[in-house]
């Protein structure tokens, strides 16, 4: 009886801070959730939420035998008249956030997974006034679920430097009402943007499709770098407007905003709104995306159930997680990792987290099941239509899918990142190669020095051979980069104008994946000093193949592109076959009459100033769109310092070199073989799982810099250390004694996997999955699951291979 239970007599209050948020509604170690039969049980000593199961579990490991029992039950919503109105952010919701509300009723026990008696009221006497106090301050905090849910729903916007410290030109009159008509440049009068440092008028960025603008405020930006522009027909009497910066390249706040108008002339009270924001376009072409599950010639697609069939609800922007992660978990080796019942539970009763909302083998695990068990694939009932005139006449709604909320997933693995932490929409490929690296990092820590076989990520890797040829004395040098992913251009086959500003829009265009390798694969001339013959530039051949392959090849196409220094996605038709060969493109035998070039830099003359010199007002330049200090100083480099565009042109066309944040090396650079470590910083490397001879050679790397020691670990997974004591006087760069990877089988892959990206704007869309099951395709849509004989395969974004 719970009289007799001890551990209820003994507890003492755990302390929850104020304004402190508790995940109570799901599990944290699967997806079960407060409307199951046994509820959610909130550990009344560390607060973590879990279900029946894992609630037994979690007490045995850390012996928290008390917990607090939530169960709800939902409460038939009264008739409404109309639907409810957009108010706030939403894909694929109709009505956002708070049209997705459900009213519940709630009871509340205390159970002791210990003693295993039945559960017991916060009012029986058993239950000590400690007991009572914690248990309210649980039911008292706010729902983490919930905070991350609003936040979901809302698009964060905030004042930056730029808007706060905006210096505004002297001006002898006020702006007249005829030139805040049409824009400065051209006759368009609408899409007018008010620059807020000169009162410059221009028009808006021009869309795909033609609409939009001329692209004349963005013009203006970059021969003035004046950054904060106003969208005229936004602004409210009460003071508030669609705010831009150019420079951060991200919708503002303008807290002066009211002064700053005033400037030019342009007050506030007869002010009314004419045009939609930005923000609202958002909303409107989210809303307008065709979610519906039908082929390309009507037919519903077929719902399918089961495991590996299981959806992820979209928690606001959150597709291109779900898309990736719905094709990472139909890959073996990440199964065969985080699926296992008997691995998990192994983990998780030596799980050192105090928490599993903070533990990333744990979410791994809770993710892999919800997945996989097939318990979450079930049918549900489509919400019930509003009762009304508006909707009486409405068919009823197919069935859905439950499917699972990845939300601690989400809150975990974006937890420090700028921009996987909020809920903008993000590129799916970038999240892509952000996971990769946090489950490497994550699980070396967990599991200690291990071999690349054992992280599941190593399917990916490879490793690419770079041959650079000096184009005057003919020396050869070679160098290796790991990769785990492949962006390939896209070249139209036949050619067409790329001018963004002629009208009407391109045509639709092909390129085919042979083409688009060899293209990958191709020489390229570059700029170069030759240290054998001293020409400069001499000019260099370089190109790179294949040294090893990896079992899982991901291949990116290059769809999003800057033209004119105006981002827009190629529509273009990548005829991609089910099985490719990359045999051709393998490195092969060096030629036994080539001679090598001596590592690093010829020797500066002697009137020349040590380091590469590099123009300061470009880098500066650089920086303000927005690009890192040591990219910038290589695109001035490369370029000579021609100038600014084209810097820009080279950044974007060597964003995907493995080395192009690879610091420069300057005369100054200290000899790693000199550099004294530090053995408590040794110590703390060891701590983290590396090797004493791993830590040694890092923190040599960087100089005795402990934090970007980690960095350049984590990005040389293969080097051990053991050739600490070489000598590196000559200026060998590590990466050029890397061993080769990958499993050397003839590279013939065959197609199992796509993620798609919907919508012609690179400033919104939406992220679908198609996985190859069993010999056909299956569709993953957010939560919604169904076979799709004709997947886009030239449309896709992201292409998976795998070795057969």
């Amino acid at each position: 009886m719970a009289s007799s239970c001890p551990h209820l007599r003994s507890y003492r209050a755990a302390t929850l801070a104020r304004g402190t948020s508790v995940f109570k509604e799901e599990c944290s170690q699967c997806f079960n959730n407060q409307d199951d039969a046994s509820g959610i049980s909130v550990c009344l000593h560390c607060f973590n939420p879990e279900c029946d199961k894992h609630g037994s579990v979690h007490a045995a490991a850390k012996a928290h035998p008390l917990a607090l029992v939530i169960k709800r039950t939902p409460v038939q919503a009264p008739e409404a008249d109309a639907p409810a109105k957009i108010t706030k952010l939403a894909i694929g919701v109709a009505g956002g956030a708070e049209a997705s509300e459900q009213k519940y009723t709630f009871s509340w026990h205390v159970r002791c997974f210990v003693c295993n008696f039945p559960e017991v009221s916060l009012f029986d006497p058993a239950v000590t006034p400690a007991i009572t106090s914690t248990a309210s301050s649980i039911m008292a905090a706010e729902s983490g679920d919930k905070r991350a849910e609003v936040k979901a729903w809302e698009l964060e916007i905030e004042a930056c430097q730029h808007t706060r410290q905006l210096d505004q030109l002297a001006r002898d009159a006020p702006l007249a009402g005829k030139s805040l008509a049409t824009c400065n440049e051209c006759s368009i009068n609408s899409n007018l943007w008010l620059c807020l440092a000169c009162g410059h008028l221009g028009c808006g960025r021009r869309n795909y499709d033609g609409t939009g603008g001329n692209n004349h405020a963005v013009d203006h930006f970059a021969s003035t770098k004046h950054g904060v522009v106003c969208k005229m027909g936004t602004i409210t009497a009460e003071g508030t407007a669609d705010i831009y910066c150019y420079t951060c390249d991200e919708t503002r706040l303008d807290p002066h905003l009211a002064q700053h108008l005033r400037h030019f002339g342009i007050e506030l009270g007869d002010r009314q709104v004419t045009e939609k924001t930005t923000t609202e376009l958002q909303l409107e072409r989210n809303l307008k995306f065709d979610f519906s599950m039908t082929t390309v010639d009507g037919k519903p697609l077929t719902p399918v159930y089961g495991n590996g069939l299981t959806g992820l609800e979209n928690l606001g922007n959150s597709c291109y997680m779900a898309s990736v992660m719905q094709v990472i978990f139909s890959l073996p080796t990440f199964r065969q990792t985080y699926c296992p019942p008997s691995a998990a539970l192994e983990h998780r009763l030596a799980c050192q987290q105090q928490s599993h909302l903070k533990c990333f083998p744990c979410q791994m695990e809770k993710l892999a099941e919800g997945l996989w068990s097939g318990k979450y694939s079930v049918a549900k009932p489509a919400p019930t239509p509003v009762v009304g005139a508006a909707s009486a006449a409405a068919p009823e709604a197919p069935p859905v899918e439950q499917g699972i909320r990845p939300l601690m997933f989400k809150s975990l693995i974006g937890a420090d990142h700028p921009e996987f932490a909020t809920m903008r929409q993000q590129d799916a490929l970038e999240f892509f190669q952000y996971f990769c690296t946090q489950l490497e990092q994550q699980e070396r820590v967990r599991l200690g020095t291990v071999s690349e076989g054992r992280l599941p990520s190593y399917v990916f890797d490879f490793t690419l051979e770079e041959r650079l040829q000096c184009q005057t004395c003919h020396g050869v040098r070679y160098s290796r980069a790991n990769s785990n992913l492949v962006s390939v251009p896209l070249v139209p086959s036949t050619t067409t104008s790329k001018d963004p500003k002629k009208l009407p829009p391109m045509p639709k265009e092909r390129a085919t994946f042979d083409e688009s390798i060899a293209l990958f694969t191709a020489d390229e001339m570059v700029e170069f000093r030759c240290p054998t013959c001293g020409q400069q530039p001499a000019g260099a051949s370089k190109r790179q193949r294949f040294l090893s392959t990896p079992e899982v090849l991901v291949l990116n196409a290059k769809r999003f592109v800057y033209e004119d220094w105006v981002p827009r996605k190629l529509d273009i038709d990548f005829q991609v076959p089910e099985t490719i060969d990359l045999s051709a493109f393998l490195a092969g035998e060096h030629a036994a009459d080539e001679h090598a070039l001596p590592e690093g830099q010829a020797a500066a003359p002697a009137s020349a100033p040590a380091g590469p010199q590099f123009d300061a007002a470009i880098v500066s330049q650089l920086q303000d769109f927005g690009f890192p200090v040591i990219r910038a100083q290589k695109a001035a480099l490369a370029v000579q310092n021609a100038g600014v565009e084209p810097a820009m042109n080279w950044l974007l066309e060597h964003m995907e070199d493995p080395d192009i944040d690879t610091p420069l090396v300057t005369a100054s650079a200290p000899n790693p073989a000199n550099v004294a470590v530090d053995e408590n910083q040794v110590s703390m490397l060891a701590d983290m799982g590396f090797s004493r001879a791993q830590a040694i050679r890092a923190l040599k790397e960087t100089g005795g810099n402990a934090e970007r020691a980690v960095d350049w670990l984590f990005s040389h997974p293969d080097v051990t250390g053991d050739e600490v004591a070489m000598d590196t006087s000559d200026g060998a760069a590590a990466a050029t004694a890397l061993p080769v990877l990958g499993n050397q089988r003839k590279p013939v892959y065959h197609l199992a996997g796509l993620v798609t990206h919907k919508g012609p704007s690179v400033h919104s869309g939406h992220y679908v999955a198609h996985v190859l099951k069993d010999g056909q395709w299956v569709f993953f849509n957010d939560n919604k699951v169904a076979l799709d004989p004709s997947p886009p395969v030239g449309a896709a974004y992201m292409y998976i291979f795998i070795k057969e």
